[in-house]
């Protein structure tokens, strides 16, 4: 279920590492409520339920099923309760092209002002302005008074494009979404 060939030590790695950026940032123990959109495999949870500093709950949605599925086998037992996932079957051209729900109406099922984190890794990579612009209104929706996000995503401006074209890129970019 790994993306770009992904080990099993990359896959621990990224999410250790990820985990210490947040907590550098927004402080883990000040955040007890965290959202995952776009969970993916659950590479960030793994690494929360590993980190001494995270003793909250945590709640991952994504729009691929079988990685959806996955976490609630694998990671959702060891908890103790703390981690969720939920499927949302949200089209996506790349990635769920049966997807029922449009990405400019998805609601995603988390009371409103209840989160003090919600993160989303390179989720607005692969979306359209009014569909970005919808999920900045559910996340707004989600946040706690005092709640944060944590968002990534790729910059593609000219310099961006033209590293790539001179092949100083890691990636190819998507010409495409």
């Amino acid at each position: 279920l790994r993306f770009m060939a992904e080990t099993e030590a990359q896959y621990l790695e990224i999410g250790d590492a990820l985990v210490k950026q947040i907590d550098a940032l927004v402080d883990l123990p000040s955040r007890p409520r965290i959202v995952d959109i776009g969970c993916g495999y659950g590479r960030l949870a793994h690494g929360l339920l590993r980190s001494p500093r995270f003793a909250g709950r945590y709640f991952g949605f994504d729009i691929l099923a079988r990685h959806v599925a996955w976490c609630e086998r694998e990671l959702a037992p060891a908890s103790a309760g703390r981690c969720r996932f939920r499927h949302v079957d949200v089209h996506n051209g790349r990635y769920n092209p049966e997807g029922k729900v449009p990405p400019d109406s998805v609601v995603f099922d988390i009371e409103s002002g209840t989160a003090n984190l919600v993160v989303l890794t390179s989720v607005f990579t692969h979306m359209h302005a009014n569909e970005l612009t919808h999920y900045l209104d559910e996340i707004r929706r989600l946040l706690a008074p005092d709640g944060r996000a944590y968002v990534t995503f790729f910059l593609l401006n000219d310099s961006v494009r033209r590293a790539e074209s001179e092949g100083r890129t890691h990636y190819p970019l998507p010409h495409t979404l």
